[in-house]
């Protein structure tokens, strides 16, 4: 499967605010165009920089 930036039209470059938010965004292109769900601790994950990100995210909460 080659997934790019310019691939689909998923994956919306101008939301990008650094580098590091880049691996993060391709997981969840990934998940997306798979059908399927990313798993994640982080907060500061947002879906705007894919579409239908928001449908493909699920925020777990760490056991304190």
């Amino acid at each position: 499967m080659n997934l790019s930036w310019v691939s689909n039209n998923r994956l919306q470059g101008d939301q990008l605010l650094g580098h590091g938010q880049l691996t993060d965004r391709y997981l969840l292109a990934l998940a997306v165009h798979h059908q399927g769900v990313l798993v994640i601790l982080d907060r500061r994950l947002s879906s705007a920089a894919v579409l239908g990100g928001d449908n493909a995210v699920e925020l777990i909460q760490p056991l304190s």
